[in-house]
């Protein structure tokens, strides 16, 4: 039994600040990510590519998944509070990312990539999603939750923060 654990990250303002709190290992796997050509956009317009790829890795994993309408209610009740980020390597839709946001607290609530062991899109699409939240003032990012000692659980505390037991 793993217990399951939640990581925030305290967001600093100042973008140079933040990237010396990332540990070197997510810095070296963004880093790689540029280098290996992933590329990243975002807005709430990437919707469907998000769908796809989601769906498709949620079903790959054999867990359930939420339907189009779903990510579609979040958009138009939420509206300018969403933002899909998403990753692409020759023009193709590899991962993606779904912020929901408040004033100054967001929550990453749905992700994943399609590639497995090397290049990763995960680490620069959290990168991406920290650098929109220092420009949107969001001091706090909650990235969920995760049973200790999983791949998810080691990628999001990568990013500097210590877990906190869910209770």
């Amino acid at each position: 039994f793993m217990p399951i654990q939640t990581v925030t990250l305290d967001i600093s303002p100042n973008e140079d600040e933040m990237w010396m709190f990332i540990r070197g290992k997510a810095r070296n796997m963004i880093k790689k990510a540029t280098k290996d050509g992933i590329v990243t956009e975002q807005g709430i317009h990437h919707l469907k590519e998000f769908y796809e790829m989601y769906s498709h890795r949620m079903l790959q994993k054999g867990v359930r998944i939420h339907s189009l309408a779903y990510f579609e209610n979040i958009v138009k009740y939420m509206g300018n509070q969403t933002q899909f980020f998403i990753a692409k390597k020759v023009g193709e839709t590899i991962g993606g990312m779904l912020l929901v946001y408040g004033k100054d607290t967001g929550a990453y609530v749905f992700g994943g990539s399609l590639v497995g062991r090397g290049t990763s899109p995960n680490q620069l699409l959290l990168w991406e999603m920290i650098q929109f939240s220092i420009k949107k003032g969001i001091k706090n990012l909650d990235l969920g939750e995760s049973a200790a000692g999983s791949g998810v659980y080691n990628f999001k505390v990568w990013f500097g923060e210590t877990p906190r037991d869910i209770h």
